[in-house]
């Protein structure tokens, strides 16, 4: 692996640092599902000593982004269709509790921020741009997190996220009907901001959206060498 930065990293940020600069190396291909993650060559790349590097990849196990070997060390974590299943099952839980939350601690601020979003979403101008969708999911979860008002949920959801934006780059996946994914959280979004809407039935809409979505995905990484 080449030298891709260079810089003075302050003690207090080494670690967080560290664990940001493999996670982008990971997350758009760099480094692939399997690959070492060889200690001496991330601290000549980043320019740390190794106990932060150490640190930063027990972050990265955290994150299920790596994973360790006796004998062999870290590596990048492979990619499988069980951990397929499981990111699925506890997007849909962790979606499902910040849902519920926001839903009881909605305020009338957050029922006109939630308008103010669906309004959004059909701007001309946001449409014509490539990276529309993705986006209006990342302005949808961060409302969300607003409103639930759970740090720590909202950090689990965050490291979620990651996990299945590198799962999906991993496979070259493009949602092939990203217009509907907006329209999922247009929806979402009319459901929760009506004074009475149900939070079961907006939990199942979520849930069974979300689910077909993970099921198209699962299905294509199967096509495309995915091993059980």
């Amino acid at each position: 692996m080449k030298t891709i930065i260079n810089r003075e990293i302050s003690t207090s940020t080494l670690v967080q640092n560290a664990v940001e600069v493999i996670e982008q190396l990971i997350l758009h291909g760099e480094i692939k599902p399997g690959e070492r993650l060889r200690e001496q060559d991330l601290e000549k790349m980043i320019g740390i000593s190794r106990t932060p590097i150490r640190e930063a990849l027990r972050c990265l196990e955290a994150h299920e982004l790596a994973e360790s070997f006796p004998r062999k060390g870290c590596c990048v974590r492979t990619i499988s269709l069980e951990n397929l299943y499981n990111t699925m099952e506890v997007g849909i839980a962790l979606e499902e509790a910040t849902l519920r939350l926001a839903h009881k601690r909605l305020t009338p601020e957050g029922i006109k921020a939630l308008k103010d979003y669906v309004k959004g979403l059909h701007s001309s101008a946001k449409r014509k741009s490539p990276s529309y969708p993705l986006e209006a999911e990342t302005e949808f979860i961060d409302l969300l997190n607003t409103l639930a008002q759970n740090g720590w949920l909202a950090k689990q959801l965050q490291v979620f996220r990651r996990l299945v934006q590198w799962q999906r780059s991993s496979y070259h996946f493009v949602n092939p009907d990203p217009k509907k994914a907006v329209e999922r959280y247009a929806k979402i979004a009319q459901m929760l901001s009506e004074p009475d809407s149900d939070p079961e039935e907006l939990v199942r809409y979520n849930s069974r959206t979300l689910r077909e979505r993970y099921e198209s995905f699962i299905a294509y990484a199967e096509k495309n060498g995915l091993n059980s």
